[in-house]
């Protein structure tokens, strides 16, 4: 079981987020988040015919990752094992349209719980906006149909993205990512996140760039 802080509405004080552990460089930059993605794998089967992308492979990973990297090394700083593209039911949510784990390959608050007697801390990757298959659920929490937070844009990826002027926007990201804590899940990114650059759009790109957030239980 996991203990997390829920978001608050902005009128409520809220927790601030967890700084995650950093430490400098020689240079003395900052140095950022490390640990292992599974997009590399997953992009270029030939690196490693041998992996799947399912929990046993990615601990397989995890256990691999630990045999290099100095034990006062993951006690002094976070380690992600962060899950790309495909770990989630990729065009529903359950009954109030938040995103589910794909649970004939993972269940996400066991490997959770696995990493974290490890040492390590488990990341999670989302593309923006809720399926369009679960416009007509209502967000958890109140009586606002998911459809009523459309944009009416769809995304290209099963998804329909939000209007953020609207009431209930917020709610649902809140549900998300409060699913997400009682799974025991310390991160998450989000994709396509970089909007208006005009040098990339003027090479065919409209929304890029990957935010990531940490999670405080």
């Amino acid at each position: 079981m996991c203990f997390f802080t829920m978001i608050q509405p902005q009128s409520q004080k809220s927790t601030p987020l967890r700084v995650i552990k950093t430490r400098a460089t020689p240079n003395n930059f900052t140095s950022p988040p490390r640990g292992w993605n599974s997009w590399g794998l997953e992009a270029n089967p030939a690196i490693n015919p041998n992996f799947t992308f399912d929990q046993a492979h990615v601990l397989k990973q995890a256990n691999a990752l630990l045999g290099v990297i100095p034990e006062e090394d993951i006690q002094n700083h976070d380690y992600y094992i962060s899950l790309d593209s495909g770990w989630s039911v990729g065009d529903h949510g359950d009954e109030y349209g938040r995103i589910i784990y794909d649970s004939s390959i993972f269940n996400v608050p066991n490997l959770a719980n696995s990493l974290h007697s490890k040492g390590l801390k488990l990341g999670v990757y989302v593309l923006p906006g809720a399926f369009c298959k679960d416009s007509n659920k209502t967000i958890l929490g109140t009586d606002i149909p998911i459809n009523a937070t459309l944009s009416g844009n769809h995304n290209g990826f099963a998804r329909c993205d939000f209007d953020f002027e609207r009431d209930g926007v917020q709610k649902w990201h809140n549900s998300v990512v409060n699913l997400f804590a009682d799974w025991c899940v310390d991160s998450h990114g989000t994709d396509f996140k970089t909007h208006h650059l005009t040098f990339l759009q003027g090479r065919g790109f409209n929304k890029v760039g990957l935010h990531y957030s940490w999670i405080t239980r």
